[in-house]
């Protein structure tokens, strides 16, 4: 392998002499990608994603066609602002139900120390409950992201947007996140127009399918590293995944270049067909539809949790590490003069059931509503990681 030398801030510079380190990425070529991310934390944008059968369906069974929601093939509206360590994240969908499309939306925000989840609610009808937690209040989810809300990190970077990350990540490139969480080096090769980088994932933090995977970035040099190609392949080099990007815009006039689309290509969605297809079975049509670096005026991390009629399950209350669910379960009455008193009589009720052992009393928002959120975290990290 001949040395590495890329154009980076202008100038000519050696990235890799041979042989490359196995754990850690030739200094410029980290520090190129590490400011490309620092100049997108913060940020707003808003993009749409669209799912296109090629061939997946046809590889179903009539049991497993009729668990597949046609609401799936609907357009999927985001929005995400970033402020540094905060966001706010709400994606827009579709679900069937009698035979009729359902429109819905949830929201997701972090205001630096609390999570904020806004159960899915129908478009047009206001928001019916709220789960709060602390940072680090669902351990056992590890890395898993809450909501795939942020276009980033359909194009390299890892976001806040994840259970273990709150609080401690602003924007940080992939490649330089997956080495700090056990991923290797395979190879970094160069051309003259690109550089690409090999990583070997242990199936755990970061990886799509459970590994272990090899991840292979194709990173464009005339356009300041950003990334042009990203595929996910098993040992044998069968393609799980393959993400190609276009439409590329320089969103700032120092700032980093961003594909404006994205296209993934699924040779394997929601686990099926194993092992992966030799063919393209879905592919996934990510498009931005605007983006900004900075947070509009009057963008709130914080939602209205005093809205009457709302059903709260608040896990940041002292009181709520001595319930059984760990969290404090109340609704908003009408009048909010009366708030202080409805969550003291909570507490008090929800306190004593749990010390008794016996029937713990579960509001709306309550277990229903948090096993609810813990439950759509698994199934969404698994239909991120295979469609």
């Amino acid at each position: 392998m001949r040395p590495l030398i890329a154009l980076i801030f202008g100038i000519h510079v050696l990235l890799c002499p041979v042989p490359c380190q196995a754990d850690s990425l030739p200094k410029p070529l980290e520090t190129a990608l590490i400011a490309n991310a620092q100049k997108l934390a913060v940020n707003s944008h808003s993009w749409e994603r669209q799912y296109v059968d090629v061939g997946f369906l046809s590889q179903l069974t009539r049991s497993q066609k009729e668990k597949i929601d046609l609401a799936l093939f609907q357009p999927e509206n985001f929005t995400y602002h970033q402020d540094n360590k905060k966001y706010f994240a709400r994606r827009e969908n579709s679900y069937t139900h009698n035979s009729k499309i359902v429109k819905v939306f949830s929201e997701f925000s972090f205001d630096g120390s609390r999570l904020y989840q806004i159960s899915q609610t129908r478009i047009g009808q206001p928001r019916w409950s709220v789960v709060i937690s602390g940072i680090g209040r669902h351990p056992e989810a590890g890395h898993q992201r809450v909501l795939d809300s942020c276009y980033l990190e359909n194009i390299g970077f890892v976001v806040p947007n994840a259970t273990g990350l709150h609080g401690k990540v602003s924007v940080e490139p992939f490649v330089t996140f997956a080495l700090t969480t056990g991923a290797k080096i395979l190879s970094l090769l160069e051309t003259d127009t690109s550089i690409r980088l090999d990583l070997r994932m242990k199936g755990e933090v970061g990886s799509f399918f459970q590994g272990p995977e090899t991840y292979s970035f194709v990173f464009s040099i005339a356009k300041g590293l950003a990334l042009e190609k990203w595929q996910i392949s098993d040992d044998s080099g069968r393609l799980f995944q393959s993400r190609e990007y276009s439409d590329f815009r320089q969103v700032a006039p120092d700032g980093p270049w961003l594909p404006y689309t994205t296209t993934i290509s699924h040779y394997q969605f929601k686990g099926i067909p194993v092992p992966p297809s030799a063919k393209v079975l879905m592919r996934e049509i990510n498009v931005l539809k605007k983006f900004q670096m900075f947070v509009p005026d009057g963008t709130v991390f914080v939602p209205d949790c005093a809205a009457p009629g709302l059903s709260v399950a608040d896990g940041t209350l002292p009181e709520a590490k001595q319930t059984e669910n760990g969290f404090i379960e109340y609704r908003v009455p009408a009048d909010p003069a009366e708030l202080a008193a409805v969550i003291r009589k909570a507490i008090a009720k929800q306190k004593v059931a749990s010390r008794a052992g016996g029937f713990l009393y579960v509001g709306i928002a309550g277990m229903a509503v948090v096993a609810g959120v813990l439950a759509m975290i698994a199934w969404k990290q698994r239909r991120i990681a295979n469609g």
